[in-house]
């Protein structure tokens, strides 16, 4: 316990396997938290009720619960030669937040220790939780709400990759 809140040991796991055959490969993974590291009683222990303010809420008897924190991955992926290609993706929910992204990726193997690359992600993140800290500093954030803004965006990755 701290500050008179328990929290959940941490407990996950994670699993995941790939196939290939004729320069193709396929893979994917999934994984959870569980409960871990959530707290077993207070204010966090349940989902935010928004028509209430923070030291108002009452998870003891609420019917609510929060869910296991989990994630999986897909991919696919082809080589032909130096260039290779892929495509792939990520779900994960946390309590009551969820993130998703999918992301291609190319690449050119121009000598054995050099190769250029190009990628593209695609991302969203959808929120369900507070934005607060302390009991005592209750503010107002993301157009006068009580909840962190949901988020999205594209993310544009080029290089060089030289191995000495």
């Amino acid at each position: 316990t701290k500050n008179g809140i328990a929290w959940n040991q941490l407990l996950a796991y994670d699993f995941g396997a790939s196939l290939s055959y004729f320069g193709f490969t396929l893979g994917g993974s999934f994984g959870s938290w569980g409960k871990s590291l959530n707290a077993k009683n207070g204010v966090y222990s349940c989902p935010y009720d928004y028509s209430k303010n923070l030291s108002s809420q009452n998870c003891e008897n609420s019917s609510r619960t929060l869910k296991n924190s989990s994630y999986f991955t897909t991919g696919l992926a082809y080589q032909i030669g130096p260039i290779n290609t892929s495509i792939t993706s990520i779900n994960s929910s946390f309590q009551t937040n969820k993130y998703n992204a999918i992301s291609f990726g190319i690449d050119y193997k121009i000598k054995k220790n050099l190769l250029t690359y190009f990628e593209i992600t695609q991302y969203k993140f959808r929120s369900d939780e507070i934005n607060i800290l302390n009991f005592s500093n209750e503010i107002k954030v993301a157009n006068f709400t009580k909840k962190i803004e949901n988020n999205g965006g594209k993310v544009f990755l080029t290089g060089i990759y030289y191995l000495f």
